[in-house]
């Protein structure tokens, strides 16, 4: 017999949702509240969007179907934005899809702080939050050129050298914008310090294949953190490299 009501946990705060199906899954409505959901089965109160679709073959017979998207209404509220949803999957493009985002001044961030530090962890310089987005973008990268780095090399997993720069950044958000920034003076900042690091060639076992390896990245860190043995840590221990006798050493 088929189930009626699904229930179990989520990741949003607050929804509700009117899901139309399509051929292959039934109209559904589906309540979220408090990080928990539950979706009951409907009769069809709505249909899913219907395209014809025209196709030749080879050998020149011409046949015809139809695509079914289904047909999503309501809204759920998500970290910092409400999604809202009002109707048909565009056939083209997921671009296209009906929902639009509504941020929540009080939940949204803004970020307050972006400083580089040395590879001694001494503070090199700040990015003033309130340049323009082009002004601040040539302020970032001027930094990251000019910043004290950590050189590095060490053995990837088949033995070939490779050669790390890294520098340490930190940023803090708050809370609040526009008539809500008051709300930063009850919340606690967000404050991520982060090691970044640039490779003088692809890295892992994805390099020299269509994938490609990882060329640069970044491990978050705590403030007195030695930066040489997490790094070498993260090359044996991260999911991405997994290398077993990096041989990490300082070359400046």
């Amino acid at each position: 017999m088929t189930k009626l009501f699904e229930f179990g946990k989520q990741e949003y705060d607050l929804g509700i949702v009117l899901d139309s199906g399509n051929q292959e899954h039934p109209c559904t409505l589906s309540l979220y509240a408090f990080k928990y959901f539950v979706t009951i089965k409907l009769p069809r109160l709505i249909w899913p969007a219907k395209a014809r679709r025209d196709y030749t073959s080879i050998d020149g017979k011409r046949t015809t179907y139809f695509d079914f998207h289904n047909r999503v209404f309501g809204f759920v509220v998500y970290e910092e934005n409400v999604h809202a949803y009002y109707g048909k999957r565009s056939f083209d493009s997921w671009l296209d899809s009906k929902v639009k985002l509504f941020g929540i001044p009080w939940r949204q961030t803004r970020r307050v702080r972006y400083d580089f530090y040395t590879p001694n962890q001494e503070h090199f310089c700040s990015i003033n939050s309130e340049l323009k987005f082009d002004d601040e973008y040539s302020a970032i990268k001027e930094a990251e050129k000019k910043v004290p780095k950590l050189v590095i090399s060490f053995d990837d997993f088949d033995g070939e050298k490779i050669i790390a720069c890294c520098y340490i950044e930190e940023m803090e958000w708050r809370k609040g914008t526009g008539l809500f920034k008051w709300v930063n003076y009850i919340t606690k900042p967000i404050i991520a310090r982060s090691l970044v690091y640039v490779f003088n060639k692809e890295v892992g076992r994805t390099k020299n294949s269509w994938k490609g390896g990882i060329v640069s990245s970044s491990i978050r860190i705590k403030e007195g953190d030695n930066i040489l043995e997490v790094f070498e840590n993260h090359l044996k221990n991260g999911k991405v490299f997994k290398i077993e006798s990096p041989n990490c050493k300082i070359l400046g």
